[in-house]
């Protein structure tokens, strides 16, 4: 295994490409006194990358109907793909997510005035979502499964 500094100089391991020595014109090889040393710089945000886990476009909707005592709602968004590393190299596709719901009011006035029923279902369509949970370096972030659909029951009561 090769550890994290250990390919900045390596001309045979692929990440190099991501690296290059800043010339130190005191630089003496072997040296232990860092005023002579050969600094590395990295370059993971280069020009034409993203950074990690953060989509370039995202949307989010909702739309809501109100007839009587009964609240109607759809919703969905969308979140582009993401790249669990700041060099781009291992992607997350992106992913849409719909949700829908209904809520039963008591009519005003009477005796079920203080009652509401909900019914929400999220991940209308039980898709998959891969969700990136963040990265530890350079090379290598962690993804986790999303929930698949859930249904949801809420009952409230006013006293």
């Amino acid at each position: 295994m090769t550890t994290y500094a250990a390919f900045h100089s390596s001309t045979t391991d692929p990440r190099a490409k991501f690296y290059r020595p800043v010339p130190n014109p005191n630089y003496i090889p072997g040296s232990t006194d860092p005023t002579k040393a050969q600094y590395v710089s990295s370059y993971e945000l280069q020009k034409g990358k993203t950074q990690g886990n953060t989509p370039e476009f995202t949307l989010k909707g909702d739309l809501t109907y109100t007839w009587k005592n009964i609240d109607l709602s759809f919703g969905g968004e969308f979140y582009d793909s993401v790249f669990v590393n700041v060099l781009n190299t291992e992607e997350i596709p992106s992913w849409w997510n719909f949700n829908t719901g209904i809520t039963l009011r008591g009519p005003k006035g009477s005796k079920l005035e203080n009652l509401s029923a909900a019914l929400l279902v999220q991940n209308v369509f039980d898709t998959v979502i891969w969700r990136a949970n963040g990265y530890t370096g350079s090379f290598n972030g962690s993804v986790t499964p999303d929930y698949g659909r859930n249904i949801v029951l809420t009952i409230n009561a006013k006293f």
